[in-house]
């Protein structure tokens, strides 16, 4: 699971480029308003990101922190990659 993590001197310079376009300190690893797959209670769920904070993301209209996110056993930009997680947990 990837989450949002302060902007370091070991990006590439692809991704460089794409954080200064955005503006951002931060690299955010969802967009808003981006379908996503979350993981809870074994399954897959696809929700939708609505904000997307340094420590925490909003899916659904559900603020959820880094670490629960982690802990139910992530989110994923795509379902294979939230199925495969799902998968492993077992």
């Amino acid at each position: 699971m990837t989450k949002a993590e302060p902007v370091d001197k070991n990006l590439s310079p692809e991704e460089t480029k794409d954080v200064v376009s955005r503006g951002h300190v931060y690299n955010m690893p969802f967009e808003v308003n981006q379908y996503v797959y979350m993981i809870t209670g074994g399954r897959a769920l696809k929700v939708v990101v609505t904000d997307i904070g340094v420590g925490s993301i909003q899916l659904n209209g559900q603020w959820y922190t880094w670490e629960e996110m982690e802990n139910k056993g992530g989110v994923y930009e795509a379902e294979f990659d939230a199925l495969t997680a799902i998968a492993q947990m077992g």
